[in-house]
């Protein structure tokens, strides 16, 4: 497409019209000021750079789909951003996915939330076997994946009555835990006889009175 070299040529805000628009995310970088107010565009963000991919969420409303999407959850994005930041356009781009690519490695509890609810948009998933703390698991519990492995370091009594109860009721987000300590004045026998049956022999279980 050689509209991106004239682009300064074209009309802000309405010198783009049609159906069926395809760019790179380069071009889109180029004429998302340019796009008419009801079109959307299909961007195919294969080898795209950190600017265009956080332009891509600034102008996410202009987007109807994004192919060719690879994200390395974790890594800043934006350029010095914070997390906030950074999660919101990890959120974006997963929103409007089509086959994503994503490593998971290093991923934010709230990319972590983004990813397990955006996951019908990824096609492959690297480093995908999560570790996650029992805070974590309190906040992602209705979007978790099979198989998760719950870092119990720190866990309160009352987050590991839910991962109790999720385990109990025949769930199988909670793959493994780890790093349990179990006070048995605080637990149920029930309870406790659930996350037992969870925890990982290598690291074995302290127990408390």
């Amino acid at each position: 497409m050689t509209t991106t070299a004239n682009a300064a040529k074209i009309a802000a805000s309405n010198g783009v019209k049609g159906t069926g628009i395809t760019l790179t995310a380069a071009q889109f970088n180029v004429l998302d000021t340019k796009l008419d107010a009801n079109v959307t565009v299909t961007v195919n963000a294969a080898g795209a750079s950190f600017a265009d991919l956080e332009n891509l969420s600034t102008n996410i409303s202009k987007v109807a789909s994004i192919t060719g999407l690879s994200l390395a959850l974790g890594t800043n994005v934006k350029s010095a951003g914070t997390d906030a930041e950074n999660n919101t356009i990890t959120e974006n781009l997963l929103n409007k996915a089509v086959g994503a690519s994503v490593n998971a490695a290093g991923a934010t509890a709230t990319e972590l939330s983004s990813l397990f609810t955006h996951i019908g948009n990824v096609s492959s998933l690297s480093n995908s076997e999560f570790v996650i703390s029992a805070s974590q698991f309190v906040t992602l519990q209705s979007t978790l994946p099979t198989g998760s492995i719950i870092d119990a370091t720190g866990a309160t009594a009352a987050q590991l009555s839910l991962i109790a109860a999720d385990i109990a009721g025949s769930s199988t987000k909670v793959g493994s835990i780890i790093n349990l300590t179990l006070s048995l004045g605080s637990q149920s026998s029930s309870e406790a006889n659930s996350l037992l049956s969870k925890a990982a022999v290598t690291n074995g279980v302290k127990m408390t009175p």
